[in-house]
């Protein structure tokens, strides 16, 4: 009978001691201070609020104890851009002019801000009351901010702010309107200590770029002087693949060029004649550079120069009749100038970087096949149309 109630009283004990475990582990639960995160959150939502009821007083309170938390640290508690509509609607436009004087628009928020602003709508409420009241934000920092740099810097960030709509069309147009401002505000004040943020933040401007690529293909007439004229008669056709690349006003291209053409008399050569109204090609390889001292949207014009490789060969039914024609040996190498001029394609939606370009071009190329034969002797003028992809890529002016 003892070692029944001996029984009991242990399992009674046991009892007793994790009901008064669970109760202290309660009591730790609810006594626990309170996160980080919930603290960011909650004060994220009652500034909402009043910004939403208008009470501007009550949510510079929240702003400011918010802020105390985290020693200033903005982006422990905002998103730059929140916090920037924020000061606009409290109307603290010498702490905003402070704020973005060393904005870092790369600098990440903490997690708790990250966190909180998916479900807090906060920052859609701030972009609203923005909107809403963006012309009496305008007038008040006109009355109020005295500096006539740091008022036109305000509204011209307000302007950029204070913007929304669903059609493309007309934020192309703001977005045209914005930067018209930027730029008329780098041209007031060239030292202002704003210059980098409207430059990177707030004007979306592009040009285009520094370098561009094209690649050609074009055909035209051909005229042969000296010897050559003698040989294949005044004229033949060429055709014409070119790879260029521009840098500022310098460009580099690598030509690759095809000119046909008929003997207009027999020739001896390779112990055989080669007969009159046989086909010739004339083969070269070329490198180029030119300078462009004329470009603008639509226009280009530049000369060159270059060195290549050519030679001429005779067609393949002739070489099968006649073995002697397969090796002609006739190869030099052959300077060349000349003058171009682009014209720039741009498709109906995007008028601001071009696709393409059509290219009218004179060259003037010197032969030197003396050594070989002088029947070869002479240079060869052509003028030649072609089409070209590519151009220079858009990229944001700085």
């Amino acid at each position: 009978m003892k070692l029944k109630h001996l029984f009991i009283l242990v399992v009674f004990l046991f009892a007793t001691v994790e009901t008064f475990s669970q109760e202290d582990t309660r009591s730790e639960i609810m006594n626990y201070q309170e996160s980080e995160f919930a603290f960011v959150n909650k004060a994220r939502r009652l500034l909402g609020t009043h910004i939403k009821d208008g009470n501007i007083i009550e949510a510079t309170k929240v702003k400011d104890v918010l802020l105390d938390e985290f020693n200033g640290a903005i982006t422990e508690a905002f998103y730059n851009s929140e916090y920037i509509h924020l000061l606009f609607a409290l109307r603290e436009y010498e702490q905003l002019l402070v704020f973005m004087k060393q904005l870092d628009i790369n600098q990440k928020v903490s997690q708790n801000v990250y966190t909180s602003a998916q479900t807090d709508n906060l920052g859609t409420l701030l972009i609203e009351n923005t909107l809403q009241f963006n012309d009496i934000f305008a007038i008040d920092i006109k009355e109020n901010v005295d500096d006539e740099m740091d008022k036109a810097f305000l509204i011209l960030l307000l302007s950029e702010m204070a913007y929304y709509s669903p059609s493309q069309s007309e934020r192309d147009e703001h977005t045209e309107s914005v930067n018209k401002l930027a730029n008329e505000y780098l041209a007031n004040y060239p030292d202002s200590p704003y210059e980098k943020v409207v430059r990177e933040n707030i004007r979306f401007e592009f040009g285009e770029a520094k370098w561009g690529f094209y690649w050609d293909i074009g055909i035209g007439p051909v005229l042969n002087n000296g010897e050559l004229k003698n040989t294949f008669g005044n004229s033949g056709f060429g055709l014409d693949m070119g790879f260029e690349y521009r840098h500022r006003q310098l460009f580099g291209q690598l030509e690759i060029g095809l000119v046909a053409s008929s003997l207009k008399k027999d020739i001896e050569i390779n112990n055989t004649i080669w007969q009159k109204g046989s086909s010739a090609t004339f083969a070269t390889f070329a490198l180029n550079a030119g300078y462009i001292p004329f470009e603008n949207r639509r226009w280009s014009i530049y000369p060159f120069a270059g060195i290549g490789f050519s030679a001429i060969s005779a067609p393949t039914e002739d070489t099968k009749n006649d073995p002697n024609l397969q090796s002609l040996k006739l190869n030099t190498f052959s300077p060349q100038i000349g003058m171009g001029v682009d014209y720039k394609l741009y498709s109906s939606k995007s008028k601001k970087s071009s696709y393409g370009r059509l290219s009218l071009r004179y060259k003037y190329k010197i032969y030197n096949f003396e050594k070989t034969n002088p029947l070869f002797q002479g240079n060869q003028q052509s003028i030649t149309l072609s089409f070209g992809f590519g151009g220079r890529p858009l990229e944001r002016k700085k």
